[in-house]
């Protein structure tokens, strides 16, 4: 892995601990305070800002880091991000009009009005802050945005708290709060950009119709990728809430949220770093030293994922206990269920570079939607018959779709490695620890959980040093670096 790589994603992967520590404090906080009811309506409003969020883009956020590159600063605002900005501003005001017309025909919680003016004013204002961060990442200033994703955790957390705590524990009260954070953040981000000439006025003389052009024909499919991914992600929650309750909504929430922050954490930070990285690498070193960087990074992958995943196993059902209540801890099988889908889709950022490299987002979104489609008619099928269980494994199948359709595709344009033996022997490995961890037995929650992870931890870290030599080398060498 580049220094470059490494350099960059561990600064994003702080800014991913700044979410896990802010989720793990929200987490409970909602589970605890809100009825099950209530926390699922929650996730349901959170999902929905999501998903406004990523259709006012209309996908321009992507033309901004691949065009980057190409471009100057005032051409790449005066062609992408202030056409976006207008585009964002016409969409979250036709969803309004919208809402009021379908608020006539459902009495669901979303159609509301309170609810319904907050979610699209959530959702616009994060399109609006998701352009700026997109000029920010483009510009590898992941510095700054690990502190404003630190100024954002911490605003959410208080408004959260304070809200809930004190003055409405409720799904309404969760979303105003978010609102209010929202507001104060994306005032501070425009506000700073400006002032430090990060962002620019627009411009009429850098204005370019063929330029715009272009950036829609990249980002049009992607729009229709990304709403895809989206609709791929959530469309299992609508379809939870509408066939069984409101109460197993929640429930499974509350297994997917737990599995979005564990696995954020560990991988997201390495996923944002990664794109900017290997289509610098491309175009200044070439094919093979993408494809030696892309290599080592799925190794990585191969070589940890399947430990995740069983230690979280090990730990889903005190680590439910101990941050929400006994209703979902009943359900904990469910996620290292999730949480396998959510790593399979991590690897896209992989296997979906060939894509990227070669300009193809009409192939990304046929993957991506292919896969959609597979989620949203067996969730159909399923979930009445099996319920929540289904929509786990669904998640799983679906996302093994995309990656494997993802992974065939891209190696044509750069061929990848993938060490089966690898990935067999780190299977091996987790089969080892669960079976070792698995004979502890301590009565208090919390301290099982620290011992399964100490112990997982140490377990599955020394069989690798024993038997992978080039994780040992790679071992001793800093050893001896940091004794000389």
């Amino acid at each position: 892995m580049s220094r470059k790589l490494l350099k960059q994603s561990t600064i994003y992967s702080l800014n991913h601990l700044f979410t896990t520590l802010s989720g793990l404090i929200t987490f409970p906080l909602l589970t605890k305070n809100l009825s099950v009811i209530e926390y699922g309506a929650a996730g349901l409003f959170t999902i929905t800002i999501g998903m406004l969020s990523s259709f006012n883009k209309f996908g321009l956020q992507q033309s901004i880091i691949r065009f980057k590159p190409d471009l100057t600063k005032d051409e790449l605002q005066s062609n992408i991000f202030y056409p976006c900005l207008f585009l964002i501003l016409m969409s979250s005001s036709f969803i309004y009009c919208l809402g009021l017309f379908l608020s006539d025909y459902s009495d669901t919680l979303l159609f509301t009005s309170p609810a319904m003016m907050i979610v699209i004013a959530s959702s616009c204002l994060q399109s609006i802050r998701a352009l700026t961060e997109n000029i920010l990442i483009a510009d590898q200033r992941s510095v700054l945005l690990t502190v404003f994703s630190l100024i954002y955790r911490v605003l959410t957390l208080s408004t959260v708290a304070i809200i809930i705590l004190y003055v409405n524990n409720s799904a309404i009260g969760f979303i105003y709060s978010i609102l209010l954070a929202d507001i104060v953040l994306t005032v501070i981000i425009l506000g700073w950009c400006y002032q430090k000439n990060i962002l620019t006025s627009f411009k009429v003389k850098h204005l370019n119709m063929g330029l715009i052009t272009a950036s829609l024909a990249f980002s049009i499919p992607m729009f229709g990728n990304e709403i895809a991914h989206m609709l791929h992600a959530f469309i299992d929650r609508y379809f939870i809430e509408y066939f069984i309750s409101r109460e197993a909504l929640g429930i499974y929430s509350a297994s997917y949220n737990m599995a979005n922050i564990i696995s954020s954490t560990l991988v997201g930070g390495l996923s944002i770093a990664l794109v900017p990285i290997y289509l610098s690498t491309w175009k200044e070193q070439g094919l093979e030293a993408t494809r030696k960087l892309l290599s080592d990074v799925n190794r990585i992958y191969l070589l940890l994922s399947p430990g995740i995943i069983a230690g979280l196993y090990l730990v889903s059902e005190p680590l439910l206990t101990i941050l929400a209540t006994s209703e979902y801890a009943e359900f904990s099988y469910l996620l290292p269920v999730i949480s396998s889908g959510i790593f399979l889709f991590s690897t896209n950022v992989i296997y979906a570079a060939g894509l990227q490299i070669e300009k193809k987002p009409k192939k990304l979104f046929q993957f991506v939607l292919e896969s959609a489609g597979i989620n949203i008619l067996f969730n159909y099928i399923f979930i009445p018959i099996y319920g929540i269980k289904a929509a786990a494994f669904i998640t799983v199948i679906s996302y093994l779709w995309m990656t494997v359709r993802m992974y065939r595709e891209g190696r044509r344009v750069i061929e990848i490695g993938f060490d089966y033996k690898l990935f067999i022997r780190s299977i091996v490995y987790s089969l080892v620890m669960i079976e070792i961890v698995s004979l502890v037995e301590v009565e208090s929650k919390l301290v099982y959980l620290i011992l399964c992870v100490l112990l997982g931890a140490f377990i599955y870290s020394s069989l690798i040093i024993l038997v992978e030599r080039n994780v040992r080398e790679f071992v001793f060498s800093i050893l001896k670096n940091k004794t000389v």
